[in-house]
């Protein structure tokens, strides 16, 4: 498992926690999260190539004031998110479009 800790708290807007989801599809994933109240609707934001969940950090408080509850995921392969298998480092197999829709 990897040393990885969440981002600083100084480094996010009030109000967006940095936290990990093990397990997700094979893979430790990163998340942005704002709008604690998991019964609120869920809105999932998601980053393009080259990007990070941390491209959404100025999006995430507006729509969780808004009523929603907002997750950024670095996507597989991006930023914090990293496979929990290390012998699958060299598989771009699990790259394929059907384990990113699983990730999700």
């Amino acid at each position: 498992m990897s040393n990885l800790l969440p981002l600083d708290s100084q480094t996010l807007p009030a109000g967006v926690k940095s936290r990990f989801i093990d397990n997700v599809n094979g893979l430790r994933m990163h998340i942005l999260e704002a709008g604690d109240d998991h019964n609120r609707p869920l809105v999932i934001l998601l980053h393009g190539f080259p990007e990070l969940a941390y491209t959404w950090r100025k999006v995430l408080i507006p729509l969780a004031n808004q009523g929603y509850h907002v997750i950024a995921p670095d996507q597989r392969g991006c930023g914090r998110t990293i496979t929990i298998d290390r012998n699958s480092d060299d598989d771009f197999t699990s790259f394929s479009m059907l384990n990113s829709c699983q990730d999700i």
